[in-house]
């Protein structure tokens, strides 16, 4: 690993209840994170049906 490279992963989970303001947010998130450096391979995207579902998921890939 060269300097200055991390094994930092980002994961992102968004629900798609309010699917307009999930992709909103996703997207955002998404540019602010390139923005700050962060590797495209390194962010990692999941939506889920709803926010009942948001900490199992992050759970189940944490």
């Amino acid at each position: 690993m060269a300097a200055g490279e991390s094994k930092l992963k980002i994961l992102i989970v968004t629900a798609d209840y309010y699917e307009e303001l999930g992709e909103l947010l996703e997207t955002g998130a998404r540019e602010r994170f390139l923005e700050a450096g962060v590797a495209e391979d390194r962010i990692v995207l999941r939506r889920v049906p709803g926010c009942w579902e948001l900490p199992l998921e992050v759970r189940r890939l944490v």
